[in-house]
């Protein structure tokens, strides 16, 4: 028996997107949820109807706000076969949920978001998931990442995800990456999943679709479209369901 215990990082938006999200995650099938507000949030009331609230007033940041989510949900929540973390900006397909119970995915780490750029990578391998290796090179967005409660423990655990805080490689192209220890979270994910032997499973169409105009990473910046959005989303009004037909 498949059990998800949702988180979901919290930061404030313009516009925003949260409302969305939830009423996405909730016809997906998603319904254990907890918010973790990092900084200033204006609907915190309104925000406590649908799940605990974990506000943080003094913000940690993107990365901080990713490794403790997690850690959380498996102490309140250890019961959980899998745990998903993901931001408050995406449109699930419907029935996600109950497709990931029906499909007998074996998921250790996988990926319900694949950007454009990884859903051409796998296109041609089939409807389901697949597994990449993309180690710390840009694995593609951390919009809603789960983990089997195996690999939770493992990853939060793990050697270098812990030291990541403090001691973020320094080899890095200072161009492309900081190397303050508070960002590239779908790097660091990528990079613990590589040497953990597993990879990270995408899906081929995207489960969800990133709908955040602006990364709260980097103010301003907007991405590639093909490495921050899916090109073949088929849509939130599409049932996830009808992937066993296919």
């Amino acid at each position: 028996m498949v059990r998800v215990s949702v988180g979901i990082r919290c930061v404030s938006r313009s516009p925003v997107t949260i409302w969305d999200t939830i009423c996405s995650a909730c016809a997906s099938g998603f319904h254990d949820l907890t918010f973790f507000v990092d900084g200033r949030f204006s609907h915190l009331s309104k925000l406590e109807q649908y799940g605990g609230v974990i506000h943080r007033k003094r913000p940690v940041g993107a990365w901080p706000n990713f490794y403790l989510p997690l850690a959380e949900l498996l102490m309140r929540t250890p019961e959980a076969t899998h745990y998903l973390v993901m931001e408050d900006d995406v449109l699930f397909c419907r029935d996600v949920f109950h497709y990931l119970e029906q499909s007998k995915a074996d998921l250790n780490v996988g990926s319900l978001f694949s950007s454009g750029r990884v859903e051409n990578s796998i296109r041609e391998k089939g409807i389901g998931f697949h597994t990449l290796n993309p180690g710390w090179g840009v694995a593609s967005g951390n919009q809603a990442i789960v983990f089997s409660n195996e690999y939770a423990h493992k990853f939060l655990m793990s050697e270098f995800v812990v030291r990541y805080r403090k001691s973020p490689p320094q080899d890095l192209d200072r161009k492309h990456y900081r190397l303050d220890g508070l960002h590239h979270t779908d790097c660091v994910v990528g990079r613990f999943a590589r040497e953990a032997g597993c990879g990270i499973q995408y899906h081929y169409p995207s489960l969800c679709q990133h709908i955040g105009e602006e990364s709260f990473m980097y103010p301003g910046f907007k991405g590639k479209e093909d490495s921050r959005f899916s090109l073949n989303f088929p849509g939130d009004q599409f049932s996830a369901l009808d992937f066993l037909e296919k």
